[in-house]
């Protein structure tokens, strides 16, 4: 997962009642959620809501929030879940059918933008008491393990969800390039 750590807050009011934070020129953006906001696609608010309840209710007694982070492609995707305690520990949980994972599919494609692509990865945290962040990684290649993915997946998930040159990342770019002599 992509170092998220310095963000700056830029708040949006006028379509979206959320903030989003830009991170190297609008190229990875975090949504901070709260109860009562709404989205401009109900899409996106179908989808993080789900997932959202899903990881609520996997959150194991005495923990202060869960974890969920997500590589996601057209033709792959892998995840981790963690619980964090408040003496500092984590324990690895399970989420294998808690959540629908088309309604991630259906959050890239709203969340898609002409030229520019759409996310990776993600990363979301839901506390205790429900409240909820969101990470969106657009740049950073998303973590499918040690091996990673065969290039071809790059280059299915680019005619899903194409960019122009400028939007691509130099790793994207590398993929793409090795994909179609995949094929061959």
């Amino acid at each position: 997962m992509p170092n998220m750590s310095t963000v700056r807050s830029i708040p949006i009011t006028e379509l979206w009642q959320f903030m989003i934070f830009l991170v190297a020129g609008r190229t990875r953006f975090e949504v901070k959620l709260t109860a009562g906001y709404s989205f401009r696609c109900a899409d996106v608010k179908e989808a993080q809501d789900a997932v959202g309840r899903a990881l609520l209710g996997v959150l194991p007694h005495g923990a202060e929030s869960v974890v969920l982070r997500m590589g996601v492609l057209t033709v792959a995707k892998s995840g981790s879940t963690k619980a964090y305690f408040p003496d500092g520990s984590s324990k690895g949980l399970k989420m294998g059918g808690r959540f629908d994972t088309a309604l991630l599919d259906r959050m890239r494609e709203t969340m898609y933008r002409d030229d520019s692509g759409t996310w990776f990865s993600f990363e979301m945290t839901v506390t205790a008491t429900g409240g909820m962040t969101v990470r969106f990684n657009y740049d950073d290649e998303p973590d499918f393990g040690p091996e990673g993915l065969d290039p071809v997946a790059y280059v299915n998930d680019a005619k899903n969800f194409p960019r122009d040159e400028a939007h691509q990342p130099e790793w994207l770019k590398q993929r793409l390039a090795e994909g179609p002599a995949r094929l061959t």
